[in-house]
């Protein structure tokens, strides 16, 4: 006898998102200079890196802020010159202007 694993329903915790492979989440984190945590914001899985990104930009104050492509959003760079920062993001492929970044 098989049961429906649909059927046995538990409290979905917020943090945690399905996905291909199971449940899964993404843990964001802040660090400073020597990679020392200084705030951290887990999501599901399946959720986009971007959408907690201004959140976690809303506490810090830094000359330079450094992510990876995902984190490539107009919302985002505006954000982060808005505060007196500089992005060192690299431009996904997709646009149409490629700015310039220091590797």
């Amino acid at each position: 006898m098989f049961r429906n694993q649909s059927s046995r329903r538990q409290p979905r915790v917020p943090e945690l998102g399905r996905s291909r492979g199971g449940f899964g989440t993404k843990i964001h984190a802040a660090c400073d200079g020597f990679g020392t945590p200084v705030q951290v914001l887990p999501t599901p899985g399946q959720s986009h890196d971007i959408t907690r990104a201004v959140p976690l930009l809303e506490s810090l104050s830094v000359e330079h802020v450094v992510a990876d492509k995902s984190y490539d959003g107009d919302r985002v760079l505006e954000r982060i010159h808005a505060q007196g920062s500089q992005a060192v993001i690299p431009p996904q492929i997709n646009r149409k202007v490629q700015r310039p970044y220091d590797r």
